[in-house]
């Protein structure tokens, strides 16, 4: 009966199940079980021994299963029953577009169990920490668009390292150290990089030349970067070198380890490097020391107002900025030029009105402009800002782990 149904309402209907709902519908027909099986095994995600095993079985008897794979996001556990057949499985995933292989503590054969299988159509991969067999790997997948190389503390192999050319990566997070011999022939729009890892003997890092080999030529190319951990002592000479070599970044997020934060010490140090920055529309300082509660009292928003000055300094530094972030909860949106409202990220902090009148009340009289909008303008002004900030949100989010 199914199959006077046109194919697009099927996969509709599927669309709107849940997993176990689209595994008893693709019992009823051959029509739905074709439907219902793409959905099934479009993102396979993989945790435990047991669901590994019982996948492995399932795509090793059924090629159509094997082939609806196109996202595997999985750990092995490297032992003697999977060795015998799981490269023979895995060979049959060559519609695979994206994987992320986790590194699993105690299991150093995790990555080689599948790192001598080459996947086409592979265009998005998340490997283990950089090891012998990942270069090899690479070389058989220079399609890739995006990459993240897991990241390893103290590791020496990085000093072998030859250069690659991945032609079509636009994404990449890793170690410093393999911004050399993996960027030269790319053109990055999002970068996610440990710098940790680099020089641990000496805290001086000259980012202007690790950055050198980030599209070489094309440095407008750059529209996103995370800094993994350094401090605001870090953040300030990044700034600066992202002025340089990336002016057209566009979002830019960074973590501070000492958990306190001088705005307006931070705006003074990195004003020159922010006005370079004309298209940055989005900033985030995230605290990675002891949490801070944050209360309604009007102490909190004395703080907050307080901040007002340098957040709009910096404002004016760069035209296109939206939303600034330099707190555990809070971020300041920009919903008019001339106009910085503070928000909660945590949905449990909410300010009360008169504090935030008064606040507002310090921002040059500009609080008429959003009274003479009313309530409904103000909010979507508000609402407008948010969904932007939410995209580079998202964006981030993106690249600190790959949603397979």
């Amino acid at each position: 009966m199914d199959d006077r149904f046109p194919p697009e309402l099927l996969d509709s209907v599927a669309g709107n199940l849940d997993a176990e709902g689209q595994a008893l519908l693709s019992r009823t027909s051959r029509a739905l079980y074709a439907v219902c099986i793409r959905r099934l095994y479009h993102s396979v995600k993989l945790s435990t021994p047991r669901q590994t095993l019982r996948f492995f079985k399932t795509v090793a008897n059924n090629t159509a299963c094997a082939q609806a794979v196109k996202r595997l996001h999985t750990q092995y556990w490297p032992t003697s029953y999977f060795v015998s057949f799981s490269n023979l499985v895995l060979a049959g995933l060559t519609h695979l577009t994206a994987l992320q292989v986790l590194f699993v503590e105690g299991t150093p054969g995790t990555f080689e169990l599948m790192s001598g299988i080459t996947f086409p159509f592979l265009r998005a991969c998340s490997l283990p920490p950089f090891g012998p067999n990942t270069m090899d790997f690479l070389r058989r997948h220079i399609c890739i668009r995006r990459l993240q190389v897991g990241f390893q503390r103290h590791d020496h192999r990085f000093t072998d390292i030859t250069s690659i050319e991945l032609p079509q990566l636009s994404s990449f997070g890793g170690d410093a150290r393999l911004l050399v011999p993996f960027l030269a022939a790319s053109h990055i729009e999002e970068l996610l990089v440990d710098w940790q890892g680099t020089d641990p003997e000496s805290s001086e890092i000259d980012y202007c030349a690790r950055l050198a080999p980030v599209n070489t030529g094309h440095p407008e190319n750059l529209r996103l970067t995370v800094q993994i951990v350094g401090g605001l002592n870090a953040v300030t000479p990044l700034i600066h070198a992202l002025a340089i070599r990336c002016p057209a970044l566009e979002g830019q997020s960074s973590a501070d380890d000492t958990g306190t934060f001088d705005l307006q010490r931070f705006v003074d140090q990195t004003g020159p490097a922010f006005t370079k920055l004309r298209s940055l529309s989005w900033f985030n300082i995230t605290f990675l020391g002891p949490d801070l509660e944050h209360t309604t009292s009007s102490s909190d928003a004395a703080a907050l107002s307080s901040c007002l000055p340098a957040v709009k300094q910096l404002g004016s530094m760069c035209p296109a900025l939206f939303a600034f972030s330099f707190q555990h909860r809070t971020r300041w949106l920009r919903p008019w030029p001339n106009v910085w409202l503070p928000r909660a990220t945590d949905p449990r902090q909410m300010w009360d009105r008169s504090e935030l009148l008064d606040l507002l009340s310090s921002n040059y009289g500009e609080v008429l402009y959003e009274l003479e909008l009313g309530a409904t303008g103000g909010r979507e002004g508000l609402e407008s800002v948010e969904r932007r900030d939410a995209v580079v949100t998202n964006k981030v989010a993106a690249l600190l782990q790959f949603t397979l």
